[in-house]
């Protein structure tokens, strides 16, 4: 009978223990761990805006983006992949939005001032001057033009033909050649392309015919927006 006794109350203490235990783990599920407020940040929330530290403790705000400088068409500046840069993203001014070489075909004007200067004569020189249309293409780094204009002081014409190169800065340098009554006087020309403006100058002195020189000086302007 003790033997049964003890078994019994070993059982009924048993029983109460894991009533007990089991209050007790009900209770710290009822309980707010507290875990809420560690995660919270300074203005209650937690997404994530709060500044991080990198490796040397400075902090770093992820928000915030990183500019990157580098090579980029339109920048005006010259890249190894790119044919030109004229500093914008107009198409069709010589250089392309995408720094790209185009043909442009425009009229531009031309005007030419002459002196006539006779070398064995005392005689004071014949100054004459003309102005006209050039057809002007522009094309993979090459300007080419052409076109007649008739002189101020007589009824003699000039034909002229343009060739010049184009770098990819802009820089134009070639020759322009000035035909007076059927004999040619080739002339150094440069300028500039530069947002879609084309403008050149030449000047310089050539013979006509034996002890009569010409004297040179003329522009080409053109707008190839």
């Amino acid at each position: 009978m003790t033997k049964i006794t003890l078994n019994a109350f070993s059982l009924s203490l048993l029983t109460l223990l894991a009533v007990a235990c089991g209050d007790a783990g009900d209770a710290q599920f009822d309980e707010d761990p507290g875990f809420g407020e560690e995660l919270v940040g300074e203005e209650g929330d937690n997404n994530g805006d709060a500044n991080l530290e990198d490796g040397d403790g400075n902090e770093q705000n992820p928000d915030d983006e990183e500019v990157v400088d580098g090579p980029a068409c339109g920048d005006g500046v010259l890249d190894a992949d790119e044919q030109c840069d004229d500093g914008n993203f107009e198409d069709a001014d010589g250089c392309s939005s995408a720094c790209e070489l185009e043909a442009i075909e425009v009229e531009g004007q031309i005007s030419i001032d002459l002196i006539i200067d006779d070398l064995n004569s005392n005689e004071e020189p014949l100054e004459d001057s003309c102005s006209g249309a050039i057809e002007l293409e522009v094309d993979n780094g090459r300007v080419t033009g052409k076109g007649r204009c008739f002189l101020d002081a007589n009824a003699n014409f000039l034909d002229y033909v343009l060739d010049a190169d184009v770098d990819a800065n802009g820089v134009v340098t070639g020759e322009i050649d000035v035909i007076l009554n059927g004999k040619s006087h080739i002339l150094s020309i440069e300028g500039l392309l530069e947002d879609g403006v084309l403008s050149l100058q030449f000047d310089g002195v050539t013979l006509v015919i034996q002890n009569i020189r010409a004297l040179w000086n003329g522009d080409v302007d053109a707008d190839l927006n």
